[in-house]
């Protein structure tokens, strides 16, 4: 809403990812540049660890960038149990059917890496949030780094994931995979000063030209509360530019920041349902009333009235933190600003943003499609809505709802929610449609 107000050509402080916000401190440089070099010198096994929100995510889709044209590349998110499962996860990234065997596959995927250092390309594999893999997945893994010719290696890996990744490979059932890791990359939080330019790129970005927009106060007291974490950045700066906008403000200052923090503590102190749908009314009073008044001043635009966010775009929300608590807002995956994984055909420019299911999810959907409709209750209440709790992400939902999650689980979830993009990345404080659905009795185990 608060657009036109600032003249932003778009959203500054977006919740999604978008290519055109990109931004690298020093550090996320120098841990970029050392995975590069890991992929140029084809040392095997890399791995990048970083505290949620970081922006590791964003630095992998950035080096695919720019290995897009001498490189096969498998980028794995969801959930992994089974050796099957990943290596066949592996196979359908590549665009091949999986084969009946685990052996075979495993065949299959040597052919396929020297047919690909025959035509001189690399086959890269990148596990995202490897903390959450089984320690014998891992040995899996470390076995499929084993796959060489004499004279180098023919897959490399990247295992990115959270610090307790580096914790579990310093465990002594991980000392094998461990001793194979040939380059560790760290990202770490934005010093002050890094702040301060991570907010100036991205109003630069979004057409603001002229003026501090931020003081230098402002600035300092918004790199302490977010600890430096891009998404709390952004989740703060959001909440400070609606307010302001509302207040008929034109400067964010140190107060404007501390009742941001105030702002989003007092969201996630509203603990029942009816207390957020008070708290939610009551803003968009506030919301309502800015906009008639710049409506009455001849400034509002057909656009400032609230929308019901449509599938093709999913509108920003503000994250809902637990109360007194900024500091633990970090969610499991990373929400720097960042473009879309590569995917094989080219995206439409209308989803230019929008995470493209990969063809594992697209295959499954094809293969269930002739499946019988959830099982709907004569009673409308059998379609139940669920809060998404900060830290919180759709496997651990499904599991609790219904017990399995799996690629029919996520086809099911995210036709009642179309403007979901990405399983891994859910904004606190959502409302999620699950749909009444009775699991198959052969489901794929947790």
């Amino acid at each position: 809403m608060y657009r036109e107000y600032f003249h932003f050509r778009c959203e500054p402080f977006g919740a999604t990812p978008d290519p055109r916000f990109l931004y690298f401190s020093p550090d996320h440089a120098e841990a970029l540049a050392a995975l590069h070099y890991g992929l140029l010198e084809r040392r095997g096994l890399l791995v990048l660890i970083g505290r949620p929100g970081l922006g590791k995510t964003a630095l992998l889709y950035h080096l695919l960038e720019r290995w897009k044209d001498r490189a096969e590349t498998a980028f794995l998110f969801h959930p992994l149990e089974t050796k099957e499962q990943m290596i066949g996860a592996v196979l359908e990234e590549l665009g091949f059917e999986p084969t009946s065997g685990y052996v075979e596959s495993c065949r299959v995927l040597r052919a396929l890496a020297v047919e690909y250092r025959r035509k001189g390309k690399r086959l890269i594999l990148i596990f995202d949030e490897a903390q959450q893999i089984p320690v014998a997945l891992l040995e899996e893994i470390r076995l499929l780094s084993n796959l060489e010719s004499p004279e180098e290696k023919l897959i490399e890996i990247i295992l990115a994931g959270q610090p307790v990744l580096a914790e579990r490979l310093a465990a002594p059932e991980c000392e094998q995979i461990r001793q194979r890791v040939a380059l560790w990359a760290e990202v770490r939080e934005l010093p002050e000063a890094e702040v301060r330019r991570y907010v100036e790129h991205r109003l630069r970005l979004a057409g603001r030209r002229r003026g501090k927009l931020f003081t230098r106060r402002a600035c300092s007291l918004l790199a302490q509360a977010s600890q430096g974490i891009p998404r709390k950045i952004n989740a703060i700066c959001f909440e400070a530019l609606s307010a302001a906008f509302a207040d008929g403000k034109k400067t964010i200052g140190e107060l404007d920041i501390r009742r941001a923090v105030a702002m989003l503590d007092e969201t996630g102190a509203a603990s029942t349902p009816a207390a957020r749908e008070q708290w939610w009314l009551l803003r968009r009073l506030r919301w309502a009333a800015a906009g008639a008044v710049m409506a009455l001043a001849g400034l509002a635009t057909p656009r400032l009235h609230f929308q019901q966010p449509n599938s093709a775009v999913r509108q920003p929300a503000p994250i809902i933190w637990p109360a007194g608590s900024v500091a633990a807002a970090a969610a499991d995956t990373a929400s720097y600003s960042h473009a879309a994984p590569p995917v094989r055909e080219p995206a439409s420019t209308a989803a230019r943003s929008t995470w493209v299911p990969p063809p594992a999810i697209e295959a499954e959907a094809d293969r269930t499609a002739g499946l019988p409709p959830p099982v709907r209750s004569a009673k409308a209440s059998a379609v139940e809505r669920v809060l998404v709790k900060p830290s919180e992400n759709l496997r651990r939902i499904a599991l609790r709802k219904y017990g399995r999650w799996d690629r029919e689980v996520w086809r099911r979830i995210r036709k009642s929610n179309p403007w979901l993009t990405d399983p891994n990345y859910l904004q606190a404080g959502e409302v999620l449609v699950l749909p009444a659905w009775k699991a198959r009795s052969d489901p794929e185990r947790r």
